[in-house]
């Protein structure tokens, strides 16, 4: 079943769902989100699946939210567009089954955002974090300090959204932020394989397991990142045009 900017496959027990619009480095705009959305629910309609597998197509896991769409857009668009992306967070760490971001290139802002919300993260030696969102006057507005909480040590969370600042994957791993490190060239192939070894577990202890992840998460405490981004944006609309540019022409 192909969707235009995703694409889902199950592999026994395990759905593969595969960012798939690497000529815009699987950024997430309105129209990826809901279809992303669309695809996680069709992955819960599916009673065998036992383990969910997020990853990304081409050189990038994600890229981030799509910050062109909203580019002169009114408060109330941002403020919906936000909204968006955090729905669809909350779907991710709502799933019944274990999920698990594969990070095979680049995850930036948005998208790091999506790995923070799954259970697992495992990452390809090549993959790149970071939340570019402060050189752009911003802050993410997902939920990452709450996510990141979870995940990685404070002062590392801190350094990276203030700073912008990017690390590769074996600081990521060295610091908790992925459990796993992949050199293989087809990572993906190599990710089934171990995901599908976590699979077989016996149905009730992966059901347990995530509902004791599930105890520990409560709400992603998204509003308060909203609230920043939507501060920041109001205040620095022509400044924010001039660094998107200005971004773009570095990562040419």
């Amino acid at each position: 079943m192909i969707l235009e900017s995703n694409d889902f496959s199950l592999h026994d027990t395990v759905a593969l769902i595969r960012l798939a619009k690497p000529d815009r480095a699987n950024t997430l705009g309105r129209c990826a989100l809901g279809q992303l959305r669309d695809t996680l629910a069709r992955s819960s309609d599916q009673a065998a699946v036992r383990l969910v597998v997020v990853t990304g197509k081409g050189g990038a896991f994600s890229a981030g939210a799509d910050i062109r769409e909203i580019e002169g857009c009114g408060e109330h668009e941002v403020r919906a567009f936000l909204r968006e992306g955090q729905a669809l967070l909350r779907q991710i760490m709502g799933l019944d089954a274990i999920t698990i971001a594969a990070v095979n290139g680049l995850a930036l802002g948005g998208g790091m955002e999506l790995a923070l919300a799954c259970d697992i993260r495992w990452a390809h030696v090549r993959a790149v974090f970071g939340f570019p969102e402060s050189t752009l006057g911003l802050l993410p507005g997902w939920g990452a300090m709450s996510l990141l909480r979870r995940s990685a040590p404070a002062s590392l969370g801190a350094e990276m959204v203030v700073g912008g600042e990017y690390i590769g994957a074996r600081r990521a791993y060295e610091t908790g932020l992925v459990s796993r490190l992949f050199e293989q060239r087809d990572f993906e192939a190599a990710v089934l394989a171990e995901a599908e070894k976590l699979a077989d577990r016996p149905p009730g202890v992966l059901r347990e397991a995530k509902a004791m992840l599930r105890s520990q998460d409560g709400d992603v405490g998204l509003s308060q990142g909203d609230r920043s981004f939507l501060r920041l944006w109001n205040d620095g609309q022509d400044r924010l045009a001039g660094n998107v540019s200005d971004n773009r022409r570095r990562r040419k």
